[in-house]
């Protein structure tokens, strides 16, 4: 078990139900800092997880055995495996190791593959000559079973969720180079493989499955080049996919995140663009039904934004952003940016975790994102 415990140490007055845990890594140990809500108090000190594989670079939060607690995983650059962590009642179990390829680990991306209620795991590994290397994992109980996706050349990405809108979940891998492609999947852990529902010209990077044009149906969203994000919107007329036309985000690949970060009723999005001291938020306009990517908001953070995040942190029913920050002297921190729903902005940063490791990419905050959970005491 963890010492000390994931949890912050309640009082006599605080009344919190629930608590928010922001993971993020050092360059050998993952670490997480337990948080309450502000109105019962302000972020607690970090907790150490110790993780037997060389350098956790990415992080994935979900159910994965089904028991109602939270459960972690990181994937691991060296000898290329994944360590998961089952939560209890107590907190947070020993590392359970799983050793899936000799390649070094990348990204993990943790969403209901199979839609039987319960979370899955997509590791993504290099491989040979550039290429790279999806499984798909699934706790049968006693171990974890795996099914080897399609693997895609240059950089590339997964996502899961309702992407052709059918109410149940699908695969989506994306590639931005080298004949790139994006490909629906319908994967199968009792048969052991996947069939291919879609398969789309032209992909990218961070590859995001959200109700990008506000019409009520999921779209699929990544970042081509760098800067312009690109993509395919559901059309429910022809049950098929329409391409999106580039659009400028301001950001960097893996680095932008969607989801109503101006608690307008619709989604926007946020961009860390490099070597800025600020994210930029791209709005949609609903009366025009485009983006306002040429009239971005610019909320300052510290040095070197590398991630962000959108979610309601303090539980006020407003959206905040998490945002992952890169000092080039160092000191690198993830800061707090709390939607002040009087004012119609965000409050000036906090900065909640200070001095985490950092890739050559980015800070180790969960890939593109410092990712939270919540559960009840």
């Amino acid at each position: 078990m963890l010492s000390p415990p994931l949890r912050c140490l309640t009082t006599a007055h605080n009344t919190c139900t629930r608590r928010i845990i922001l993971l993020t890594f050092a360059l050998a140990t993952a670490q997480a800092t337990d948080a309450i809500p502000l109105q019962c108090g302000d972020f607690c000190s970090a907790s150490i997880i110790p993780v037997s594989g060389d350098k956790p670079l990415d992080i994935g939060i979900g159910d994965f055995d089904c028991d109602g607690f939270d459960d972690i995983v990181t994937i691991n650059q060296n000898p290329g495996g994944m360590s998961v962590f089952f939560g209890n009642a107590d907190g947070i179990g020993p590392e359970t190791s799983k050793n899936i390829t000799s390649r070094p680990g990348l990204f993990v991306y943790v969403g209901d593959i199979d839609n039987d209620g319960c979370g899955d795991i997509i590791g993504l590994f290099s491989a040979s000559g550039g290429n790279k290397v999806f499984v798909a994992l699934h706790w049968n109980g006693i171990d974890f079973d795996t099914v080897d996706l399609p693997g895609r050349p240059g950089v590339a990405s997964a996502a899961i969720g309702d992407a052709n809108n059918d109410g149940l979940n699908e695969v989506v891998i994306s590639n931005v180079a080298d004949d790139p492609k994006t490909l629906i999947l319908e994967v199968s852990f009792d048969t052991d493989s996947f069939n291919i529902l879609y398969e789309l010209d032209g992909g990218g990077g961070g590859v995001n499955i959200k109700d990008i044009n506000n019409d009520q149906f999921n779209d699929i969203l990544f970042d081509a080049n760098g800067n312009n994000a690109e993509g395919f919107h559901w059309n429910d007329t022809t049950q098929d996919y329409d391409a999106v036309a580039p659009f400028n985000i301001g950001g960097v690949l893996h680095r932008y995140s969607v989801g109503d970060a101006t608690n307008d009723g619709y989604n926007d999005i946020v961009s860390s663009p490099p070597n800025a001291d600020f994210v930029r938020v791209i709005r949609w306009d609903n009366d025009l039904g485009v983006f306002h990517s040429g009239d971005p908001i610019e909320v300052p953070v510290g040095e070197w934004p590398k991630g962000v995040i959108i979610l309601d942190v303090d539980e006020d029913g407003d959206n905040d952003m998490l945002v992952a920050n890169n000092r080039p002297e160092g000191g690198n921190y993830t800061s707090f940016l709390r939607w002040d729903a009087a004012l119609g902005t965000w409050e000036p940063e906090r900065d909640i975790v200070s001095s985490m490791g950092v890739r050559d990419r980015m800070p180790v905050t969960q890939r593109t994102q410092s990712h939270c959970y919540q559960y009840a005491d």
